[in-house]
């Protein structure tokens, strides 16, 4: 409750323009489940195949779940990159300082995934000019409360399972290292009324690092080893 408090009050401050930097100031923790393959850190990055796929989320929320998610390698799946058209619900600063965009897919409401843009002072890569852009058409639409489509380009990847927001195989696009709007506030596609502000300043979530993963077998042994 102390450390909502804390960030909620630290953003407040800070302003959208400079959340990262006050994040950083106030050394809040990186992430730590599989942060190599999150941030593009890990051995199998260079084998990765850089040409988008265009697909949708329903077929990426399809994709199989491997039983075996190393914490510095990658599965096959992880090893592309996909590019979606979906509608942005919500918008989530997160306390290892990704932004947590929740996506609805445009014909079918319900069907959902995260994409996930690290700070890119929490990745030593070249990747940081990317994840600047993204995270700032994901802050200018959060700022704007209301549903937006967009075109999401990211590296795919097995995430431990949520309650919230995630699709039920735990895939999701991390890090996101393309998003950009295709069409205005007022054509896109309506969601739930629940879910249309997009994530105001009152809905920051500080939650630690996958606490809110969902209580399974699988849950419980959410990485192995390298």
């Amino acid at each position: 409750m102390r450390l909502r408090s804390f960030l909620a009050l630290l953003l407040l401050a800070a302003g959208c323009r400079t959340v990262d930097t006050g994040l950083a100031k106030a050394h809040l923790p990186c992430g730590l489940y599989r942060w190599p393959v999150k941030t593009l850190n890990d051995p199998d990055a260079g084998t990765i195949h850089w040409t988008p796929i265009d697909t949708t989320l329903a077929h990426l929320t399809k994709l199989p779940r491997p039983d075996e998610r190393r914490r510095s390698h990658r599965t096959t799946y992880e090893l592309y990159v996909y590019r979606v058209v979906a509608v942005v619900a919500a918008v989530h600063q997160q306390v290892d300082q990704d932004l947590h965009i929740l996506l609805r897919d445009p014909d079918d409401p319900h069907v959902r995934m995260l994409a996930e843009v690290p700070s890119p002072m929490c990745a030593n890569g070249a990747e940081g000019a990317e994840f600047t852009k993204a995270r700032k058409v994901a802050l200018s639409i959060r700022r704007r409360k209301k549903p937006v489509l967009v075109e999401v380009t990211g590296v795919g990847f097995f995430d431990a399972l949520r309650k919230h927001g995630s699709s039920y195989n735990g895939f999701e696009l991390h890090p996101v290292v393309s998003l950009v709007e295709v069409a205005p506030e007022n054509e896109a596609p309506q969601v739930a009324a629940e879910e249309s502000a997009v994530g105001g300043d009152g809905d920051t979530t500080v939650e630690e690092e996958d606490a809110d993963v969902v209580a399974s077998p699988e849950a419980e042994d959410p990485e192995t080893s390298p």
